[in-house]
């Protein structure tokens, strides 16, 4: 059967059956990974030679790690790991065996790697210590073992030294290789290449590359100009150990590739001058086998120390980043917390949201979507960069139904969109994303107990990228405080309309009760008059009915029509009614304006007889004993006598007129402070308490008992006399008991 050509290899593998196919076409990237793996290994083989296969297999190793950490099947490892020994030395068993060594130590190593909790982006200190531990000290343990066990199997009388050879080497290459690799896969740029780093680090990366590759070629590669006669012992012993300083330098300002750079790059140089036969290891030892060994003890401390330095310094400022971003998240929760409880314009608070928030992320668009009432999703503030397009005042969607509009825009929590594969092909928000270029998206819900109110919206364009538990924390909480001011707001403006309806409510009152007060001052004026007028013509017949009456009683004899008697007892009542107007009258006017006093010094002893003879008569026709007691020491009286006497007629008439005959009156006055105090006291009927309570306001007596009949007026106006002196009143009693009247009044400065 004739072959085919090699140009017919394409259509060979249409015709294959198709899971065949597919197995082939996925095992290609692993294979083309072990022959990359078994071509580097194989250069490193040439450049050293067959007496440093250790260190050799060592970089293979570390490569292989590597490649195994980022998923490469090992399978195809251990293809790479044997094609290189197998091609060098061309001793198949042995090239087997090294093989099958080297890919157990990178299946060991790399799941004590995992066991530990290894982070290849080297971020924390205890990565650099896992790494050494587990990668390179039980690597190189591994090979050490498995060289023993070979050297015992071949026969060879050094096995120690084989297996401290086989340490040594293995442990270089894995610390000098997987590093590297680990940052290339695993590292974020930023040297002086990158955009991130300022012209001053840029200068200060070219200075200290250019003094490490000087210092390197002078150590190293400098036979020409200082021959090795003339160096010395200083020479030999120390001056190895100048790049250490650069390397310290590179490791603390650019953790960690500058740490890793510096040392593999001063690794190739040594190594490739000590394969030459030049540099200081070589005047240090007898032969190069020795030199190389010098070399390997001299990079594994060199990588230990600029290692463990790189990820120390990374973990420190990483540690200060998560400090001050820490910091800023606070920061910008203190003051959006503050603006919410000094001012409640909303505006005002949104607007500082969306900007600090952009600032604080570094993103390219920040924005706040709310829903006003039946109205779209609408944005309501904003801060983008000027390379992108504005959403501001846009709509987000539109619905009839409200609520269906909420459950389709509005998330119930924070929704997290790293790329835009994320999201399915039909999904509606990637219109958005090619609308508005958005690469990574971080939506926040503001929402309050009454329900959701919108969302606060990141958006990154430059590119995909990672949303942190920190910013999506940070979104959360400023969503929290937004979602408080947007309530203290809402809040506010019920206060605000209700307070104007109660405004509103208030000023319809007070017109009402003005409107009111107008037609009960209208009412009282026409009650005034009425009262007036009525006093005054009862008056003017009272008058007129009394000095008819009175002329006749000055008539000697008894030629009358009506008997002595009657007339007297006419008189007496016309002098009664004549009262109560007067007291009608005096009332209604003391209503409209105070009592006008005209105080001064009464004697009380003459006083108070003058109004005992006063109304003698009276009491002998109504068989009442009047007796006084009245101290003659006192000192005089400070009052308008004319009220004063209108109390005590009061007084004297009410005990006459609302007690049987035969009763006894006593009239005393006494010392009480600075005042006088006036009692009239009775043995008569007595008053209940109700009555007693009501005797000296405006009342109506019991039509039922005639001898409470009418307004109790005199007693109302003896208060307002005795009030307008300054004193009080009052009255005990009991029925059965009698009455006790009292009032008090100032004493004369």
């Amino acid at each position: 059967m004739p072959r085919r050509p090699l140009s017919d290899f394409p259509l060979m593998l249409i015709y294959l059956p198709k899971s065949l196919r597919r197995r082939l076409v996925t095992a290609l990237p692993s294979l083309a990974l072990a022959i990359a793996l078994g071509l580097c290994t194989a250069l490193a083989y040439g450049m050293l030679g067959r007496g440093q296969q250790w260190l050799s297999l060592g970089l293979g190793q570390g490569m292989a790690l590597a490649l195994w950490w980022q998923g490469t099947n090992i399978i195809a490892l251990a293809l790479g790991l044997t094609i290189a020994p197998m091609v060098v030395q061309g001793d198949p068993p042995l090239a087997l065996a090294l093989g099958m060594i080297s890919t157990a130590v990178v299946l060991m190593a790399g799941r004590g790697l995992k066991m530990l909790e290894f982070s290849p982006q080297g971020q924390r200190l205890q990565d650099g210590m896992v790494f050494l531990l587990a990668g390179v000290g039980l690597g190189a343990t591994l090979t050490a073992i498995a060289a023993l066990l070979l050297s015992l199997w071949q026969g060879d009388g050094r096995i120690w030294w084989t297996g401290s050879l086989a340490w040594l080497g293995s442990a270089t290459g894995i610390l000098l290789a997987a590093p590297l690799l680990f940052k290339l896969r695993y590292g974020r740029w930023s040297w002086p290449w990158s955009a991130r780093m300022e012209r001053l680090q840029l200068v200060e990366a070219l200075v200290c590359a250019g003094l490490l590759l000087m210092l390197a070629w002078l150590i190293f590669a400098g036979d020409d100009l200082i021959p090795l006669a003339d160096r010395g012992a200083i020479y030999t012993q120390w001056l190895e150990y100048l790049p250490f300083p650069i390397v310290v330098w590179a490791s603390i300002r650019f953790p960690i590739w500058g740490g890793i750079l510096s040392t593999s790059g001063l690794a190739l140089l040594a190594i490739t001058a000590t394969v030459q036969g030049n540099g200081s290891f070589n005047v240090q030892s007898a032969d190069q086998s020795g030199a190389m060994i010098l070399l390997q003890m001299f990079f594994l401390v060199l990588g230990t120390t600029s290692l463990l330095l790189s990820v120390a310094v990374r973990e420190r400022r990483r540690t200060e980043e998560q400090l001050r971003g820490s910091w800023e998240r606070e920061r910008l929760l203190a003051e959006v917390a503050l603006r919410v409880r000094q001012s409640l314009h909303l505006g005002t608070i949104f607007q500082t949201t969306v900007t600090e928030v952009r600032h604080l992320l570094q993103t390219d668009r920040v924005y706040i979507a709310l829903l006003q009432g039946n109205s779209p999703l609408a944005v309501v503030a904003e801060s983008c960069g000027p390379a992108y397009k504005t959403s501001l005042n846009s709509q987000i969607a539109a619905s009839p139904n409200p609520e269906e509009m909420i459950v389709k825009t509005i998330p119930t929590e924070a929704m997290v969109v790293h790329h835009p594969d994320q999201l399915p092909k039909g999904d509606p928000l990637r219109r958005s994303f090619l609308r508005y270029q958005v690469k990574s998206l971080l939506a926040i819900p503001l929402a309050t107990l009454d329900g959701r109110l919108g969302m606060i919206v990141v958006h990154h364009c430059q590119q995909p990228r990672h949303w942190q538990k920190a910013e999506v924390r940070l979104l959360e909480q400023l969503a929290t405080q937004v979602a408080i001011a947007i309530q203290q707001a809402q809040l506010y403006q019920r206060v605000q309309t209700l307070n104007t309806n109660l405004e509103k409510q208030v000023g319809e009152r007070t017109a009402q009760l003005e409107d009111k007060m107008v037609e009960l001052q209208d009412l009282q004026q026409m009650k005034a008059l009425f009262v007036q007028a009525i006093s005054h013509d009862l008056r003017t017949s009272v008058m007129g009915l009394l000095m008819v009456l009175k002329n006749l009683s000055t008539t000697e004899g008894e030629a009358l029509t009506l008997p002595r008697h009657l007339l007297d007892s006419l008189i007496r009542s016309g002098d009664r009614q004549l009262t109560l107007l007067n007291a009608l009258c005096e009332e209604q006017t003391a209503e409209c304006r105070p009592l006008q006093l005209a105080p001064q010094a009464l004697p009380l002893q003459p006083f108070l007889q003058q109004i005992c003879h006063q109304w003698r008569s009276a009491c002998e026709q109504h068989q009442v004993v009047l007796n006084l007691k009245c101290d003659e020491t006192l000192s005089p009286l400070q009052g308008d006598p004319h009220y004063i006497k209108q109390v005590f007629d009061n007084l004297l008439g009410n005990a006459l007129n609302h007690n049987p005959p035969g009763i006894t009156l006593t009239l005393a006055a006494q010392l009480e402070g600075n005042m006088v105090r006036f009692t009239l006291s009775d043995n008569g009927k007595g008053m209940a308490k109700d009555q007693c309570e009501h005797l000296f306001r405006l009342y109506l007596r019991n039509r039922h008992n005639q001898r409470l009949t009418g307004i109790g007026l005199g007693c109302y106006q003896s208060r307002q006399i005795v009030e307008a002196h300054g004193g009080h009143i009052g009255v005990t009693s009991s029925p059965g008991q009698g009455s006790h009247f009292w009032f008090t009044l100032p004493l004369a400065v």
